[in-house]
């Protein structure tokens, strides 16, 4: 199986605010730069200083750690400490995703070969080779991923992978210790693919070392060292939490009921689209962003569940600018609503109508949300409410109003204020393009287990 994907150079990172010099320290201790172990108080100065030139620190059983020397001075302070991670065997009880290794290359499929004189030589090694496959399924497989190989998919068409691991070696050295042994530094940069929905889920550079001192061909000494940079990825969490799977990430967490005061609507007031503005908020994550709203004053927000499923760090931006954590509290995956809640006290939020939409059909709505891109957060768009609709067991609003992929999350409100659906820009199963769909509040608030208690 060959998986696409672009090989990128490294980023170069400006130069502004360098330390005259940083001491390295890694716990446990050991610290290799250019394929040599260097004090374990390293130094680096502008005289030593090459932003192309990485570090590792190593130490036996714990995962070895890659970092720039461009970060580490860009930091700017006089100490910079590498704490590594210990390397142990991953216990989970669920692996039902299965991956595929789908091989290391390079721009020309192929590495060459670095003499033990640190002058390129006229050899190669063969990337495409088996044997390289094997070590990563084997080290893939020893801690509990569940492995498919190309064999497998051939002969059986229902077998296939969700998710594929791809390498592409970015530096190899190799060097003897005029001994039969060997030392080697690697380092790969791993593209995470989702098959199923053909996008890239992550690229991660990490960083290999061996040093043996058995008599051993060159070529085993680089499948240790790429056996010890796929440890990076077996710890990586982003990846983790697609391969090992979580019930909980499956269905829905809203066993316990959240109760929210209930918010009295100024329907003398004339800026209720101002005072909207004000409750709405834009998710950011990882892979992208969409949208939520206020419904409490001590940060409780609704929005998508497809909006934050895809990422463990998620932001919310509000419309004074100011970026908060976002904490998920609840969800509920099939009804595609969730529940999260930022830190801090005395927003304000918006008054919910749980009212019965039989009778509003024709009714003008406003939907607020950020479209397309960040930097159009708070976005007005004004239709009507034109029918009320079922797809797959659930119950949506259709309105013309303006729906975009932002969108998603943002709140669907009436001519006083109140919000009554969750823009939804994602319905499975429904090819129609042009209209708008929200997933009414009292539907929300229900698959939460969300009780609105009345102050009097």
């Amino acid at each position: 199986m060959n998986i696409l994907f672009q090989i990128l150079s490294l980023l170069s990172i400006p130069i502004f605010c360098l330390a005259q010099k940083t001491t390295v320290t890694s716990i446990p201790s050991g610290l290799i730069v250019k394929n040599k172990l260097v004090d374990a108080n390293y130094i680096i100065s502008k005289k030593n200083y090459n932003e192309k030139d990485y570090l590792m620190a190593v130490s036996p059983g714990y995962v070895t750690q890659l970092c720039s020397l461009d970060s580490i001075m860009l930091a700017g302070t006089s100490e910079y400490k590498i704490k590594l991670i210990p390397l142990r065997a991953l216990e989970y009880e669920k692996v039902n995703k299965k991956i595929i290794f789908s091989g290391f290359l390079d721009k020309n499929d192929k590495i060459n070969i670095v003499a033990l004189n640190h002058v390129y030589g006229q050899g190669h090694l063969n990337l495409t080779s088996n044997e390289y496959r094997n070590v990563i399924n084997s080290k893939l497989i020893e801690n509990k991923f569940k492995v498919l190989e190309e064999d497998d998919i051939l002969t059986n068409k229902k077998n296939t992978a969700d998710y594929a691991l791809a390498g592409e070696i970015l530096y190899y050295l190799i060097d003897t210790k005029g001994t039969p042994g060997f030392i080697t530094s690697v380092y790969v940069k791993w593209t995470f693919y989702d098959i199923k929905n053909e996008t890239t889920i992550c690229k991660i550079i990490t960083g290999g070392y061996s040093d043996t001192r058995e008599k051993i061909k060159e070529t085993e000494a680089l499948k240790l060292a790429l056996k010890d940079a796929l440890s990076g990825i077996i710890v990586n969490n982003e990846i983790r939490k697609y391969v090992y799977d979580n019930d909980e990430l499956n269905s829905s967490n809203h066993t316990h009921e959240i109760t929210i005061p209930k918010i009295s609507t100024d329907l003398t007031s004339n800026n209720f689209i101002q005072n909207a503005i004000q409750s709405s908020i834009t998710i950011k994550t990882k892979l992208g962003h969409g949208s939520g709203f206020l419904i409490s004053s001590n940060g409780y927000i609704l929005t998508n569940f497809h909006v934050i499923e895809d990422s463990s760090n998620i932001q919310g931006i509000l419309q004074n600018g100011i970026t908060l954590p976002l904490k998920l509290i609840a969800f509920d995956k099939k009804a595609d609503v969730a529940l999260c809640k930022i830190p801090g006290k005395g927003y304000k939020p918006l008054a919910l109508d749980t009212i019965s939409l039989e009778n509003k059909i024709g009714s003008d709505v406003v939907a607020i949300g950020t479209p397309e891109k960040i930097e159009l957060g708070q976005t007005v768009t004004k239709g009507i409410i034109s029918g009320l609709r079922e797809f797959d067991d659930f119950f949506y609003i259709q309105t013309d109003v303006s729906i975009n992929s932002g969108n998603s999350g943002g709140m669907l409100i009436n001519k006083n204020g109140e919000v009554i659906g969750i823009v939804s820009a994602k319905i499975k199963g429904l090819g129609i393009e042009g209209l708008g769909f929200a997933i009414p509040i009292a539907n929300a608030l229900k698959s939460l287990n969300i009780k609105i208690k009345d102050n009097n």
